[in-house]
C-alpha cells in the first residue's frame, strides 16, 4: 500500500491527502475493541460479573462498546468531509447521487449480513443460552422488517443482531450530510461545527426526561454532533495552515485529546445511568476522538499514528465494516461449540474465547467481505484493498510458518 501524505494543493487552499493508513488502523482496533466487547458479554451476560475492585475496572474498560461506535461515527465525519475541502465543501456530483453511492456502499453487504443473521438464528442460534445473544431472538417477521428497513434502533425489543443499530443511526446520518454542508458554506466551518453540536448534544440530553420512546431519536442527534466533529477535524488535519504551525498543532491538540479522555473516564465513573450519562459522554468522546484524529494527522512522526499504520491493522481496517457486522453470530458460535461443553466460566472462558473468537471472525470477516463487501466497492476502493489483502494472505502464511516451526 502506497505510503500516507499530504501535498499542498495551491489551487485549492488545502493539502490534500492521500489515502491514510493509520485510519483503516484505527477502525480495525476500534472492530476488535467492538468484538472484546461482546465476548465479554458473553461471559457476563449484563455486567454480572462478581470480583475484586482491580477486575471489575477491567470489566467495565472493556464493555464501553458505545464508544468505539462514537469513533466510528467521528472517523466517517473525517472521511466524508475530506474530499470536500478543495471544492469548497461542495459534493462530487449531485445529492442524489451521493445518496445513491452511500446506498451501494453500505446497503448490500448490509442486507446480506441480516439475512444471515437471521438464518443462524433460526437454526444453530435459535436456543435462548442465557447469553448476550439472547436478546437477538427469537426471529419474528416484524424483527427482520425493522432489519432490513433500518429501523432496528426504533425497535429495540426485536433484533436478529445487536449490532445493526448502529449501522441504521449511521444511515440517517448520511442523508443530513448536505445540510452539513451547507451551513459549512453559509456560516464557516468552526461556527457550524459548533451551533450543531450545540443544537444536537441538548436536544440529546433533554429529549429521554421528556419521553423514553425517543432514546432512537436521543442517539441519532448525539452522533450526528460526533459526525460534525469528525467533519471539523478534517478541515483542522488538511486545511491551509503552514506544515510548520504542525508541532504547535500537535501539541495542542495532544492536550485536548487526553483532557477529553480524562473527562470520559471521569464521567463513566461518576454517571452510572446510561439515559443521562451518554449524550454528556458521546461530546467528550467526539472531542478526544477529533482532537486525536488531528494529532495524529498532523505528524507524521507520531507513534501513534505508527503503530495505526502497522500494515496488519491496515489490512483489518480495510474489511473492518464486514468484521462488525458479522462478528456476533460467530462470537455466540465459537461460545456453544468451544466454551459451553468444556464447563468453562469467569475469567478462564472469557481468556479461551478471546483467543478462539478473535481470529476466527477476523478471518470470517475477511471472507465475508470478499464476498459480500469487495464486489459493491468502486474502483478505487477495490484497487486500495488489493495491497491490504495481499499483506493480510502474507501476515497468515507467516503465522501458518510460525506455528509450524514451533
Amino acid at each position: 500500500m502506497q505510503k500516507s501524505s499530504a501535498s499542498t494543493n495551491p489551487s485549492s487552499g488545502f493539502r490534500n491527502p492521500d489515502h491514510l493508513r493509520h485510519i483503516d488502523g484505527l477502525r480495525a482496533c476500534l472492530a476488535l475493541y467492538v468484538v472484546i466487547d461482546h465476548i465479554c458479554l458473553t461471559i457476563w451476560p449484563a455486567g454480572q460479573v462478581n470480583a475484586a475492585r482491580a477486575y471489575r475496572a477491567a470489566f467495565d474498560a472493556l464493555t464501553e462498546g458505545r464508544i468505539a461506535v462514537d469513533w466510528f461515527i467521528v472517523v466517517s465525519g473525517f472521511c466524508l468531509m475530506l474530499p470536500t475541502l478543495s471544492r469548497g465543501y461542495k459534493l462530487r456530483g449531485t445529492i442524489g447521487e451521493f445518496y445513491v453511492k452511500r446506498a451501494r456502499r453500505i446497503l448490500p453487504t448490509y442486507w446480506v449480513a441480516v439475512i444471515i443473521s437471521a438464518i443462524l438464528c433460526l437454526t444453530v442460534l435459535s436456543h435462548k443460552t442465557g447469553t448476550h445473544w439472547d436478546i437477538c431472538l427469537p426471529v419474528t417477521w416484524q424483527a427482520l422488517a425493522s432489519a432490513f428497513l433500518l429501523t432496528n434502533d426504533i425497535f429495540q425489543n426485536i433484533r436478529i443482531n445487536h449490532v445493526f443499530w448502529s449501522i441504521a443511526v449511521e444511515w440517517r446520518i448520511y442523508f443530513l450530510f448536505p445540510l452539513i454542508l451547507w451551513l459549512w458554506r453559509k456560516w464557516g466551518g468552526g461556527f457550524a461545527t459548533a451551533a450543531i453540536i450545540a443544537c444536537t448534544a441538548s436536544s440529546a440530553f433533554v429529549l429521554p426526561h421528556i419521553s423514553k420512546d425517543t432514546l432512537f431519536l436521543q442517539t441519532t442527534l448525539s452522533f450526528t454532533g460526533l459526525f460534525a466533529m469528525g467533519g471539523f477535524a478534517a478541515y483542522l488535519s488538511f486545511g491551509f495552515e503552514p506544515r510548520d504551525l504542525a508541532r504547535f498543532k500537535h501539541t495542542i491538540w495532544t492536550v485536548a485529546a487526553i483532557s477529553g479522555a480524562l473527562i470520559v473516564a471521569s464521567l463513566l465513573h461518576l454517571l452510572p445511568h446510561r439515559l443521562s450519562r451518554d449524550p454528556v459522554l458521546d461530546v467528550f468522546v467526539g472531542v478526544s476522538a477529533a482532537a486525536c484524529m488531528v494529532s495524529w494527522s498532523i505528524d507524521d512522526r507520531s507513534l501513534f499514528r505508527a503503530f495505526l499504520s502497522w500494515p496488519p491493522l491496515v489490512s483489518i481496517g480495510l474489511f473492518a465494516y464486514s468484521l462488525y457486522l458479522m462478528h456476533a453470530p460467530i462470537v455466540q458460535l465459537c461460545w456453544q461449540v468451544c466454551i459451553r461443553p468444556a464447563k468453562l466460566h469467569g475469567l478462564p472462558a472469557f481468556t479461551l474465547l478471546v483467543f478462539i473468537a478473535t481470529p476466527i471472525a477476523v478471518a470470517g470477516g475477511y471472507l465475508f467481505s470478499l464476498a459480500f463487501e469487495r464486489p459493491f466497492l468502486s474502483s478505487r476502493q477495490r484497487a486500495a484493498t488489493l495491497p491490504a489483502a495481499q499483506a493480510l494472505s502474507s501476515n497468515l502464511e507467516m503465522a501458518t510458518d510460525l506455528s509450524l516451526v514451533s
